[in-house]
């Protein structure tokens, strides 16, 4: 009977290991609804993004060895957009995140973009994890201009990133 019960508990606990141990968390500081801080984090990696007038990294961590490979006094921009506004949320500093997951990864994405009919790109930042000792990152810009709304006889340079 204490084998079985044993037998029993080895293999819960295996399955249990086995589905959480490796699996990437996601923290939005200091709420989801509007983020400032990002943290991506599984056994190997802890990433730290901050949001603000650019999208930059302020932490990545090999965590296994514990190297830091980023000064924190100097954070390390992923995009930034140059901006006349001084106020965020304004112009093209407008930004929504929401997670995502796809077969092992769990992620972000951040996008980036105007609320002007003058400027219809949508920048998209996509950052994942799986349980592997790696980062990915995706860039993109898509041209999102509705015929109906946008003055289409403007030239590219008022398209300006």
């Amino acid at each position: 009977m204490y084998r079985l019960l044993a037998l029993l508990f080895i293999l819960i606990t295996f399955i249990f290991l086995s589905t959480v141990y490796g699996t990437p968390k996601i923290t939005m500081l200091p709420n989801e609804s509007v983020p400032n801080q990002i943290i991506l984090e599984n056994d190997s990696l802890l990433v730290k993004i901050q949001l603000g007038r650019y999208v930059y990294f302020t932490s990545f961590k090999d965590k296994i060895s514990q190297i830091e490979f980023i000064d924190p006094k100097v954070p390390a921009p992923v995009v930034k957009i140059n901006s006349q506004w001084h106020l965020l949320q304004v112009g093209f500093n407008i930004w929504q995140v929401s997670k995502f997951e796809e077969q092992d990864k769990k992620g972000i994405q951040i996008e980036l973009f105007s609320d002007y009919l003058e400027n219809p790109y949508h920048l998209f930042i996509r950052l994942s994890l799986s349980d592997k000792q790696e980062l990915n990152l995706d860039l993109s810009i898509e041209h999102q201009a509705n015929p109906e709304l946008h003055d289409m006889r403007c030239t590219p340079k008022t398209f300006v990133l």
